[in-house]
Parts: C-alpha cells; structure tokens; sequence
C-alpha cells in the first residue's frame, strides 16, 4: 500500500509539472504575439497575394500590392538574432508566415556585418508583386497624336517623333546625359524615384525590382558567361516603365563619368539641390546624410541607411580609355567585352564604395544612371555596322533571363518590349565632341587625332580596377592580367603620343631619342588598339601615318 501510494502521488504531481509547463509556455506564446504586435500599423490579412481576384475590404487593403520586401509579414522591420547567422550568404530560418500567406522568406545575410540586406525574388514573385506595371504604359496600340508641319517633334509625353501627315510617328523616348538635363527635369527623376518607393501603389514593386538584383548578383548577370548586358538594358527598361506610370515624361538618364574622371567626386551629379547627395559620413560608417537620398529622408528598399565611400585609391578610366575600348571590331568582342564590364562597369561600382560595392549595389539610385552609360555604349558600339547589331550572341540567343525577357528581345533599343523604341542623345560638352567623334569618319585622321587629344588630356596615367571590384565581382585571375595589360598598354600609348608631341617635325628630328623597337611596338600597339589591323576592318584600306 505504501508503494501504491507513492507511485499515485509521483504520478500527480509530475501531471502537475507537466500542465504547468504547458501553461506556462502558452502564456509566453500569448506574450510574443501581442508584443509583435506592438507598433503594427498595419491591419490583418486573411487572403494570399497569389489571390489576384480578393475583394478590397479593411482586412484586405492592396491586395495586388501589400507588400515590404524589407520587413516581415507584418510590415515590422526584422530583428532577428543576426549573431547566430555568421556564415556568409547563409539563408535564415523563414520568417513565421500567417496561414496562406505569401512567405517571402529568402533572406541574405550581409558577409561582414551579418545584417539582413537583400530578399530574394524570382521572375514569378516579381510578375506577381508588379503584374502590369513593368510594362510599357502608353507604346503599343496607343492613339497617335496630331501635329503640324514636317520635321521632328514631341508628344505630350517628351517622345521625339517625326511628324508625318498630320500625326507623330516613330517616337522614341529620349535618355540623356544627367548634365544635359535641365533642372526641372532632374528634380522631376528624383521625385520619381522617391514617389516610387513611398507611394504604396508602386512601392511593392519597385521594392521587388530592386532586389531582384541582389537576387540574381551571382546567377547568370554578371560576367564573361552571362546575360550582362541584355539583362541590364531589360533592367533599366523596366524601371523606366514603372516611373513613367508615375510621369510619362520620365525616362532614365546616364552618367558618363569618363568625361570627368579627374574630378568625378565635384561632380555635379553630388549635388544636394538637384543631384543624388554626396559621399558618406566616415564618422557614421559612411552612412549618406545628405538630401535627398541620406538617411533621414530616405530608406532603401533594403532597409537599411545609403553608404558610400569614395574611394582614392581607384580612379575611373577617362574618355581616351573609353575612346580606345569602343574602337574593337565585332571580331574583337571578346576583348571588347571584358574591357567594357572589368574595366568600365566594375570599376566605378567600388569607385564610388559602399553600397554600391555590394551586392545590394541597385539599392542606390546612381546605380541606374552608371549602368544607363555602360548602356550606351553597347548600343554606340551596336550602330557602328549591322553585324555588330545583329550579333548572333544576343539577336538569335531565346533563352530566358531572370525577369523573364530574352536577349532576342532587348538588344536592339529601337525595338524593345511593349512597343518601345529608345534613343540616347550624347552629351553636349567640348570633351564629348573629341570622345564621341565617329567610330569610322571619312577622314582616318580625324579619328585618330581626337583619340590623340583625348590622350594630351590626361593628367594623370590610368590605374586598374581595385582588387575590391576583382573580388565582388569574382574576376577570373586571366581577367585580371588582361585589363591590367590593356590599361598599361594605353598608358604607353600616351607616352608615345607625349613624344610625338615634342617631335621636331619640320626637320624630322625627334627630341627625343626613341628605340626603334621601344617605338614600333607602341605604333603596332597603336594600330592593334584601334582596329587598323588588318583588312578586316572597314576603315583600313587608307594609309595614314603616325
């Protein structure tokens, strides 16, 4: 009886423990929910945003576009315990998700600081979140507008078009250097992109489109194997439509920085009235202060503060470099290639530093402006002859890029998606006269001596990409030597041009005493560099002497 009683009152009173217990951690499931309520603005939702066709109620206010790609399902921002997260790229746990909701739930972790920074978004989430507003609003099927006269002329919404009987015809939208622009238009792109990611209208998808970037850093959009420059025409095409939904007028601006490469930090692209702001505070990790971009008065759809650090130790190629680049023929695409993305693109990404050397890098609006210039110079390079254009690579190339677009679709600019034909007005500026002379003139001296005072100013010799832009972008080593070689090369070019300067050429007699093996390597290096090489470029069947 006594072990009978002992076994009846063990038995109870580990029923006890247990019921307390269970009490227990009922009530600190209870205490989660309501704190994790706490500071929620934002109401309930009893419908999945797959469910295109639910009905606008309280508990259901947007549904094509409720979203916060930088929060979690509540619109709270995410303060996970980052610490336990110290493998870089590691994905975290998802994040609790309502029944039937959509979990966005890729989230990566920053590699030096572990903080949240990017959700990953695939085609389908990105149609999902934009539906229609990636598209062209106003290109296909649109009622032609009447006008007077002959000649060219604009539409209601900045288009040039020819005006032919009596309607406009053959519009394009019209992107121009930032410089170019006039004030008021300026301003007009920068409330754009503010209202874009503010107003709850567009705010999903601009959030979704920006980190699709993140998304796909290392999946098939950047190097020498990838979609890169299809993808990121089809990239800024889409930001474009999206702010045109909310201005017609808009269209994206480039910055051509390698007409200022000695002084691209006094640019007035910084400008704080009409500009992106300036370099960071090294006091607040380089945390952007200024407006209208700066902490306080803008969050990245990432969540977290703007960075830059400009860096002094990697200078940007200037215009001669440039100059030399877009002299390659079609036969030299691979040499073309790499020198326009190591070279060109990498470089200003850590240039300019912080955000925009990461992989969160469209999480700063310069982003778009510096891929519009990489932009324009594959379609610059595309107009110097119909076998550039039509590139078999990218004119017969089907295969579906992130995003959904293919390469077929969106290498010519005059024929993109939705109806859409772009033209790219070069800047007007004395140094872009000598940068932007023709790729093949009638004149073959003309050519060569605006490449020639392109050369004469320069201050300074030119510098390789960082090793910061090698790393993020995962420059092969060959890469590497290559562009290393190719800037040196043009850097011994100046020298040459430097010597031809201080020739006596009335009596034929150099200054200077040059090798003869020093100097014709640097004339064959000359004519390798712009492409007289040889019967296969079209411009070569004119002597011309240095």
């Amino acid at each position: 009886q006594y072990k009978t009683r002992c076994i009846i009152q063990f038995y109870s009173l580990a029923r006890g423990l247990i019921f307390m217990y269970a009490d227990m951690l009922a009530g600190l499931l209870v205490l989660q929910f309501a704190l994790s309520s706490v500071g929620s603005t934002r109401p309930s939702r009893e419908y999945s945003l797959r469910d295109r066709s639910a009905p606008e109620d309280v508990n259901n206010p947007f549904p094509n576009h409720f979203c916060d790609l930088n929060d979690d399902e509540y619109g709270r921002p995410f303060n996970g315990p980052f610490d336990e997260y110290q493998a870089p790229g590691r994905l975290i746990p998802s994040l609790p998700t309502p029944k039937g909701h959509y979990n966005f739930s890729r989230i990566r972790i920053n590699q030096q600081t572990t903080e949240l920074f990017a959700i990953r978004v695939t085609t389908e989430e990105l149609n999902l979140l934009c539906g229609d507003l990636l598209t062209s609003p106003d290109e296909c099927g649109a009622k032609k507008e009447a006008c007077t006269g002959d000649g060219t002329q604009y539409d209601s919404c900045g288009k040039r078009c020819s005006c032919n009987n009596g309607v406009l015809e053959n519009c394009c939208r019209v992107r121009k250097d930032w410089r170019s622009l006039p004030q008021a238009d300026k301003k007009a792109y920068i409330t754009a992109i503010l209202d874009a990611s503010n107003i709850e209208q567009y705010r999903c998808c601009f959030n979704a489109l920006v980190n699709m970037h993140a998304a796909n850093f290392n999946n098939g959009i950047h190097g020498p194997d990838s979609y890169f420059l299809p993808w990121h025409r089809w990239y800024i095409l889409s930001l474009e439509n999206l702010l045109r939904r909310i201005n017609c007028r808009i269209t994206v601006p480039y910055w051509d920085w390698s007409l200022e490469a000695d002084n691209w930090k006094n640019s007035v692209i910084w400008s704080e009235d009409d500009g992106f702001g300036g370099n960071g505070d090294p006091k607040k990790n380089f945390i952007v202060e200024t407006p209208p971009f700066g902490a306080r008065y803008w969050t990245p759809p990432n969540g977290r503060p703007l960075r830059r650090n400009f860096s002094n130790g990697t200078e940007i190629q200037n215009a001669a470099r440039v100059a030399v680049i877009q002299r390659y023929t079609v036969e030299q695409y691979d040499d073309w290639y790499n020198s326009i993305e190591v070279e060109l693109h990498n470089s200003i990404h850590c240039a300019i530093g912080g955000t925009m050397c990461s992989e969160v890098s469209a999480n700063d609006p310069i982003f778009f402006l510096h891929h519009g210039f990489i932009d324009k110079l594959w379609a610059d390079w595309q107009y110097k002859g119909i076998e550039y254009l039509e590139l078999p690579l990218y004119s017969k190339n089907n295969t579906e890029m992130p995003g959904g677009a293919t390469p077929s679709e969106v290498y010519n600019l005059l024929n993109q998606p939705g109806c859409v034909k772009v033209c790219i007005q070069n800047p007007v500026t004395p140094m872009a006269s000598l940068a932007y002379s023709p790729i093949c003139s009638r004149d073959m001296n003309t050519e060569e001596y605006s490449l020639i005072k392109l050369l004469r100013l320069m201050n300074r010799p030119l510098l390789p990409p960082s090793e910061k832009s090698f790393k993020l972008f995962h420059t092969r080593p060959a890469e590497v030597v290559i562009t290393k070689a190719k800037i040196a090369l043009t850097n011994n070019y100046k020298q040459l041009v430097d010597i031809m300067r201080e020739s006596d050429y009335s009596t034929n007699q150099p200054k200077i005493y040059q090798p003869r093996n020093v100097r014709m390597d640097l004339v064959k290096y000359v004519y390798r560099s712009l492409a007289f090489d040889g019967s296969n470029h079209k411009c070569s069947s004119r002597d011309h002497d240095l």
